[in-house]
């Protein structure tokens, strides 16, 4: 699929333009341009309802007709110090109207605040909440950038605390290996307008504060994946994170497990949510919602 290189130019720029990077302006400051960018395109009718997820302040996003026995349980990115589940109310949008189903947000602890495993700590939590209130069968966990490495160690997390697995898990422009051994970080450096190498690293000391990177609860490129469900993989064929999902892909399969890779070529970090004028996001979304369908059945298609 060829990208529309007007309206990839104009994703890319406002990507750009919310600046995250750590190495400049404040965290807060960060945090608040964040949230900004992604406001802007939340629909009119989404239906957005805060919730406690066993401790974890979260938000349910549907439409109208959603499903409420399905859920995506979707942890936005930011390198663990950026973002909010407010940031993904559009996405979350999207995808329970693709997906005929709802979508929680689980608003995770943040670094530097919040250092390693806070995050994942939070992420168990809020996926065992909605497991146990609608069955780990209709739950499928995801999430972009470290919230794509976040959805794959929770599930890693919850096997090692005998918890029932998701259906499925969708790790979205994902960080799976924080020691950055991909040979992407160097051959699409030239391509990518924010999350570079060095970006990472600057958030890998903060919310890794000391602790091994090599940490299968970390970085799962290097866990035992033995016995997890299907996987959907997805990233831009221009970003950095490239050879994370190609890794896992490889890594997932030879352990036995079910691994989709979609690269979506000439696309960048987070290009997926910005399915409102791009069509490789809305093509995106909409694989994400057939994978979803597959593993957790649904009330109608439509």
């Amino acid at each position: 699929m060829m990208a529309n290189d007007q309206l990839k130019r104009r994703a890319m720029e406002l990507f750009r333009a919310a600046g995250e990077d750590p190495g400049g302006s404040s965290v807060e400051d960060l945090r608040a341009r964040d949230d900004a960018l992604w406001a802007r395109f939340v629909p009119p009718d989404a239906i957005v309802e805060a919730v406690d997820a066993a401790g974890v302040p979260s938000l349910w996003v549907s439409v109208p007709g959603s499903d409420p026995g399905r859920a995506v349980v979707w942890f936005h990115g930011g390198g663990f110090m950026i973002g909010s589940p407010a940031g993904r109310r559009a996405f979350g949008a999207d995808l329970a109207r693709a997906a005929g189903c709802r979508v929680l947000l689980p608003g995770y602890r943040l670094a530097p605040e919040h250092v390693f495993p806070a995050q994942l700590d939070d992420a168990v939590a809020a996926y065992a909440w909605a497991a146990d209130l609608l069955g780990a069968g209709n739950v499928v966990l995801g999430g972009d950038s470290a919230g794509g490495g976040l959805a794959v160690t929770a599930m890693l997390a919850a096997r090692e605390r005998g918890l029932p697995l998701p259906a499925g898990a969708i790790p979205t422009s994902a960080a799976l290996d924080w020691t950055f051994t991909g040979a992407s970080h160097t051959t699409n450096l030239h391509l990518e307008p924010v999350a570079t190498k060095d970006v990472y690293r600057q958030v890998a000391e903060r919310f890794l504060a000391g602790h091994d990177p090599r940490d299968p609860l970390v970085s799962p490129l290097f866990a035992d994946l033995r016995g997890l469900p299907p996987v959907l993989l997805m990233v831009g064929g221009e970003e950095t994170l490239l050879d994370d999902s190609r890794g896992f892909a490889e890594a997932l399969r030879a352990a036995g497990g079910q691994a989709d890779l979609r690269v979506y070529e000439g696309m960048f970090h987070y290009w997926h949510l910005f399915a409102s004028f791009l069509p490789e996001g809305r093509h995106a979304v909409q694989t994400m919602a057939e994978f979803v369908l597959r593993r957790t059945g649904a009330r109608s298609a439509a």
